[in-house]
């Protein structure tokens, strides 16, 4: 018979409960919109469309390409998708939106699990963020608002583990990376780029050569991207 330590390893942990219960909880909040999407996600399917079909950047084919949008990763996903015959308004951008922000509440709870004092209280805003109506309203729209949100939680969650030395270009070059891609997602994004430096500036006792080096890598694999 298994013993009691086996059977308790088995059962499953209250901050797994409260990520499946926040999952499920944000997809029937999601479902409550049913097909909505906000008009200007149409602006990023007009271009998307035309990118993928060969027509360039632009928002009817034949005109000149002019940035009508404020969202270039965004635009390329939804291209990504239109070329691979895989876009369907509104159902392929909903489960899109739906992967990226479950994606979100996966980092989050991976971190949440490694607070040594109360990680189903750190596991909570989870729960939080699915009951919240803007959150779920605008993570649905056909917006870059579920990307924005995976990876500024990606790039916290690497900016927490800036500190650790071990594995520092690895981690500066993936955080330099993802804020890059923030930049790209939409305008205001830039400005997370400087959570990272910052801990690196105040959480560790470096000499400058070293501060330095780790600050270059970083801005130079955030500025590849952009």
């Amino acid at each position: 018979m298994p013993q009691a330590s086996e059977r308790r390893q088995a059962t499953v942990s209250p901050p797994t409960i409260l990520l499946l219960i926040g999952i499920a909880v944000f997809c029937l909040h999601a479902a409550l919109l049913g097909s909505w999407l906000i008009d200007d996600a149409g602006i990023s399917f007009a271009y998307a469309r035309n990118l993928a079909g060969g027509h360039g950047l632009v928002s009817q084919p034949g005109l000149a390409p002019v940035e009508g949008f404020s969202n270039p990763l965004w635009t390329l996903l939804l291209s990504a998708l239109f070329a691979a015959r895989l876009f369907a308004v509104p159902w392929s951008v909903k489960v899109l939106s739906g992967v990226l922000v479950v994606a979100s509440f996966l980092v989050m709870a991976s971190v949440a699990r490694g607070h040594a004092a109360a990680p189903t209280l750190a596991t909570l805003p989870v729960l939080l963020l699915a009951l919240n109506t803007s959150f779920v309203v605008w993570t649905v729209s056909g917006l870059e608002n579920p990307l924005l949100a995976a990876l500024v939680v990606s790039l916290a969650w690497l900016t927490m583990k800036a500190p650790d030395t071990v594995h520092a270009i690895r981690c500066d070059l993936a955080a330099g990376v993802l804020a890059g891609a923030l930049a790209l997602t939409r305008p205001d994004g830039a400005i997370y780029a400087v959570a990272y430096p910052l801990v690196l500036l105040f959480t560790g006792a470096w000499a400058w050569r070293g501060l330095g080096a780790r600050v270059i890598r970083y801005g130079l694999a955030a500025g590849v991207p952009a």
